[in-house]
């Protein structure tokens, strides 16, 4: 069995023929396009994951740290 803890590991060993990944649809469409990779179980639906965006607890939140977390939600969401 092979670990890891972050999805371009895991799109790597796939790729390489390593076995079978759960891995967001928007980082694998484009393998999927090419034939690269095959989907399994097409009718089943995981469970979506967060992502969270961490930061300092201040009153400012710096112009570049804000920017960066608009830009999250507007790509991948709206803040829990």
């Amino acid at each position: 069995m092979i670990m890891a803890d972050n999805a371009a590991s895991l799109l790597a060993f796939a790729l390489g023929g390593a076995g079978v990944a759960l891995l967001p649809a928007w980082l694998v469409q484009e393998e999927l396009r090419l034939g690269n990779l095959i989907q399994l179980l097409p009718d089943h639906h995981f469970p979506r994951q967060g992502i969270y965006a961490l930061y300092p607890n201040t009153r400012h939140v710096p112009e570049k740290v804000r920017a960066f977390i608009d830009f999250l939600q507007s790509r991948v969401g709206s803040p829990q």
